[in-house]
């Protein structure tokens, strides 16, 4: 959102499912996932890789990327509040 142009971004709640909600951007970024997943599968031998391999990899680089990003949000948030401990 950028509010001193006079631009304002909310996206809109997919779905919910009791407190919490499931956003159109997350679908679409699962969506992405899922899709260079397939591709990878298709293309395995172009990259000199198993299906395996491919398979491992998404289970552990998507997990790992959740992890890391929920901890860097919360670091900025820390550092947005960090006056307040001074």
């Amino acid at each position: 959102s950028f509010p001193s142009l006079g631009i304002g971004i909310n996206p809109p709640t997919g779905f919910g499912f009791g407190q919490y909600e499931l956003r159109f951007y997350g679908l679409i970024i699962a969506l992405g996932l899922l899709l260079a997943a397939i591709y990878g599968l298709r293309r395995k031998k172009a990259f000199g890789l198993t299906e395996d391999e491919i398979i491992d990899g998404a289970l552990c680089i998507v997990p790992f990327a959740i992890i890391c990003l929920y901890n860097y949000i919360k670091f900025l948030r820390f550092c947005q509040y960090c006056y307040c401990l001074l």
